[in-house]
């Protein structure tokens, strides 16, 4: 005969006779493992011979998660499936999915999506943080226009602008003055660069629509007015965001994101019923809003 711990009864007694013959035993327990029975579940046996099983809390759960629309997923499945509490917190680098135990106790675990910015992005910040950055000469321009900035712009509108500065006269011109009299002499050196384009007027400014992360959710473009400067005296050329380009375009694109995640953790039941005239409880299973969606870190 067997238990339902997979022993025999006799083992039973001879680990109750000897817990009770054990004079010195009082109030202490003696582990007893069980092979048989999963890995955090163990049984002690007190000076009375009775048999108390024990469950280990289970490891802090870490999960990567590839793009943004598998957090929400994520928080779905861990609540039904895992009695979780999940709550997802993004900013502009990373989304977090927190989980706590139903009643808010301990920590579950978490799973991170990393945002990725795309190199135009990271360009440009770069040359907004230090302009001094931006300048290249004008073969290293017009091929990063081609090469790196082309997404940025309509096929015409690509071709319009490297026709308009794909051939520009860099010119630079010195004059000297001088003046002798009887009592004074003086002697005055100007200096002019200037650039002309072939054909047409050189724009002063130039608008990039970029995308700011690499995710394939991710598709919005933002417009990013920069300013076309130029360094006749030395050949260079610069693109340069104006001021608060840069960050209105991330505030956009958070709230976007913010958005697309608050949609996310609407479960379909909830929305259904909804249309269907049906009521739900706040505290229900099902309610998207038991999954709250914070800009910030935790």
């Amino acid at each position: 005969m067997t238990t339902n711990l997979d022993l025999q009864v006799e083992t039973l007694r001879e680990v109750r006779d000897l817990a009770l013959s054990s004079a010195d035993a009082t109030k202490k327990l003696a582990i007893i493992p069980i092979p048989s029975h999963p890995e955090g579940n163990y049984y002690t046996v007190n000076t009375d011979g009775a048999i108390i099983e024990h469950s280990l809390p289970l490891p802090a759960r870490r999960t990567t998660l590839s793009s943004v629309d598998q957090p929400g997923l994520f928080a779905r499945h861990a609540m039904q499936a895992w009695d979780c509490t999940p709550a997802i917190y993004y900013d502009h680098q990373f989304i977090h999915v927190r989980l706590e135990d139903s009643n808010l106790q301990a920590y579950r675990g978490q799973a991170n999506c990393s945002l990725m910015r795309t190199e135009v992005w990271k360009r440009l910040n770069e040359w907004s943080d230090d302009p001094g950055k931006a300048w290249m000469s004008h073969s290293v321009f017009i091929r990063e226009l081609r090469v790196t900035f082309g997404e940025c712009f309509s096929s015409d509108a690509l071709d319009r602008l490297i026709e308009t500065i794909g051939q520009l006269d860099f010119v630079t011109a010195e004059r000297t003055q001088s003046v002798a009299t009887r009592n004074r002499e003086s002697m005055g050196r100007e200096v002019m660069s200037e650039v002309k384009a072939a054909q047409g007027q050189i724009p002063e400014q130039v608008v990039l629509d970029c995308r700011i992360y690499r995710d394939p959710i991710l598709l919005r473009k933002h417009s990013i007015r920069c300013l076309l400067e130029t360094d006749p005296a030395k050949g260079r050329l610069a693109v340069i965001p104006l001021a608060g380009e840069l960050d209105n375009a991330m505030d956009a694109e958070m709230h976007s994101l913010g958005e697309l995640l608050r949609a996310s953790v609407r479960a379909p039941r909830m929305i259904a019923e909804e249309a269907s005239g049906a009521t739900q409880s706040p505290t229900s299973p099902a309610c998207d809003w038991q999954i709250p969606v914070f800009y910030g870190q935790f």
